[in-house]
C-alpha cells in the first residue's frame, strides 16, 4: 500500500509519492497544500506522518509512540493538529501544535507554534467519554468528532494559544460512520457521511390483528 497522486479529473497517470515497508493510509492535505498527512502501521502501533508537497519527499514524523494514533486533521490556519489516540486507554481526541518533524523540547519553530514555552508535545484532550475522527469547522472555531453514538461539537479559541470548551451532543451519527468516515462542506453547513449501503433501510415488520384469538386454536 504505497502513496500515489493522480489528477482529480482522471487525466494523466498516477505518480508514486512514497514507497516504504509499512502499510499506509492517506488522511488529507493541509489547507495550504504544503503537506499530505498519512498514517503508517508497524507490527504494534499506528503512527502519523506529514509528506512535504508538491512532489513528495522525505516524510516528517508528527507523532510516534507505543499508542495507536491517527486520523490527523490540521486546523484551517495551519497551527493546530487534532487527532485520535488511545493513550488514555480508550480512543479520545487530542489537539497539539502542528510542527512536522520538530523534536521535543521547550519552544519549537513551525507553523503550529507561535508563542514562548510551547512544545510540540503540549496537548489538550478535547473529547470526553470516548471520541474518534475529529473534524475542524471551516472557520476553525469548532471541532467536531464522533462520540459513542452522537456527533459531538467542541468550541475552541486560538487567539491566545489553545482553549477548548465542553463537548456537546448535536445528533446521532449514521451507523457505520466510525469505520467509514465523514466530512464537512466548505461552508460548514452540512456533513457528509460514508455509510454502508444498507444503512437507513428499515427492516419490515408484520402486524397481526386479533392475535389472542389465534392462541385458542
Amino acid at each position: 500500500m504505497e502513496l500515489y497522486a493522480k489528477p482529480a479529473d482522471g487525466s494523466g497517470e498516477a505518480k508514486l509519492l512514497l514507497k516504504s515497508d509499512e502499510p499506509k493510509s492517506v488522511e488529507r492535505w493541509t489547507n495550504d497544500g504544503r503537506f499530505l498527512l498519512f498514517d503508517s502501521t508497524d507490527p504494534t502501533s499506528l503512527h502519523m506522518w506529514a509528506l512535504p508537497m508538491p512532489g513528495g519527499g522525505k516524510p516528517l514524523p508528527l507523532l510516534q509512540s507505543e499508542d495507536q494514533e491517527g486520523v490527523a486533521r490540521v486546523s484551517p490556519d495551519g497551527r493546530w493538529m487534532a487527532y485520535t489516540s488511545t493513550e488514555s486507554g480508550t480512543p479520545e481526541n487530542f489537539v497539539r501544535p502542528f510542527a512536522p518533524g520538530a523534536s521535543a523540547g521547550p519552544a519549537v519553530a513551525g507553523p503550529g507554534v507561535d508563542g514562548p514555552g510551547v512544545s510540540k508535545d503540549t496537548k489538550w484532550q478535547v473529547s470526553n467519554g470516548g471520541g474518534i475522527r475529529p473534524l475542524w469547522a471551516p472557520d476553525g472555531k469548532t471541532l467536531y468528532y464522533i462520540g459513542t453514538g452522537p456527533v459531538m461539537a467542541v468550541d475552541v479559541h486560538t487567539d491566545k494559544g489553545f482553549e477548548a470548551g465542553m463537548p456537546r451532543s448535536l445528533f446521532m451519527a449514521p451507523a457505520g460512520t466510525a469505520t467509514t468516515g465523514w466530512d464537512i462542506t466548505p461552508d460548514g453547513k452540512r456533513f457528509l457521511f460514508a455509510v454502508p449501503p444498507t444503512t437507513g433501510v428499515s427492516a419490515p415488520f408484520t402486524v397481526v390483528p386479533n392475535w389472542a384469538a389465534g392462541l385458542k386454536k
